[in-house]
């Protein structure tokens, strides 16, 4: 049955909970997922007793003040996890958000939480990890930490991916990124400027190197497949030349690419333009620029090719910014 609390109702019994982790968390260990006498209970406890200690290390906070005003509106649906520490605390296993919203938002001083007994370390950090990319909101090298750690346990990389229910490369993206990108990738990473394959590549540059590539893909000046598609030079020259010369290399394509822009913007405006060209440049109907056309309301064709009237594009957005017409 439902527990009432004077915070609100818990839709969530006991079982439930079991069957929820049960469905969400696999463990290689014989009998590790036997929840029964008493490894799981619901119990009201004081949030001032629960020690968060989550590999997440960021939290929106307009995020947490939605879920503050859902909880203060229809209830803690789904309690957060804690395991008992042995001094009357309890270590926070998933539910940081939760916890936060209703300690930090809404003052709660009591909490209920489903407890979990006999909970080791690389348990606990595969629930976090379980629970966390099934939200997908941390970030790469933040679950390339929780990985590590229980790589350091004892735990392997495949069995890792199993339990959390990801791929090896999956896995391997996320702690190359953790153990080698650089406070400006992760920066990158952030924004969503860098997404998680590149980052990987990027994490086998030195901090210098990714620094001065990172830095080419916020300027606009390289794209980050453009990027991706050099870091095999890259990487493998950086044994061999300076960071300067790396610098200059970088820049190098860069300057390239600006040119290319350049040579393509220039013959796209000097490109001649006929009535289909326009309609797609001002995005109206093909048969109002014909109408334009037979009132005479475009200035004078700049040319014709094969008899039909063609306009520059300089001439055609000049005049579509004069007159107001849609698309300038």
């Amino acid at each position: 049955m439902a527990w009432q609390g004077r915070h609100g109702t818990v839709v969530s019994t006991v079982r439930t909970v079991r069957d929820r982790h049960r469905a969400s968390y696999r463990d290689s260990r014989p009998g590790s997922h036997d929840h029964q006498g008493g490894r799981v209970r619901l119990e009201t406890i004081p949030t001032a007793a629960i020690v968060a200690d989550n590999y997440r290390e960021t939290f929106d906070p307009d995020a947490l003040r939605e879920l503050a005003d859902s909880i203060a509106a229809s209830g803690l649906a789904m309690p957060p996890t804690v395991a008992p520490r042995g001094d009357g605390t309890y270590l926070l296993v998933d539910g940081e958000r939760r916890l936060r919203a209703c300690r930090d938002i809404l003052g709660w001083e009591t909490i209920p939480a489903t407890i979990r007994e006999a909970m080791g370390t690389a348990e606990r950090l595969a629930l976090q990890l379980t629970a966390n990319v099934s939200r997908r909101d941390t970030l790469p090298h933040e679950d390339g930490a929780a990985i590590i750690a229980m790589m350091d346990g004892g735990e392997t990389l495949e069995n890792v991916a199993r339990r959390i229910g990801k791929g090896a490369r999956w896995c391997r993206d996320r702690v190359d990124i953790a153990r080698g990108c650089s406070p400006a990738t992760f920066d990158a990473i952030r924004t969503g400027i860098v997404g998680v394959r590149l980052a990987a590549t990027l994490s086998r540059l030195d901090h210098n190197r990714q620094r001065i590539a990172v830095a080419a893909v916020v300027s606009g000046d390289l794209t980050p497949s453009e990027l991706a598609a050099k870091v095999d030079k890259l990487a493998a020259d950086q044994s061999a030349e300076s960071v300067e010369a790396f610098a200059f290399a970088i820049e190098e394509w860069s300057e390239a690419k600006r040119e290319t822009v350049a040579r393509e913007t220039a013959a796209a405006d000097t490109m001649p333009l006929g009535r289909t060209e326009i309609a797609e440049l001002l995005n109206v109907r093909t048969a109002t620029v014909g109408q334009w056309i037979t009132r005479e309301l475009l200035p004078p064709p700049d040319g014709r090719i094969s008899g039909s009237p063609v306009w520059h594009r300089e001439t055609v957005t000049a005049w579509a910014t004069e007159t107001g017409r849609t698309g300038a």
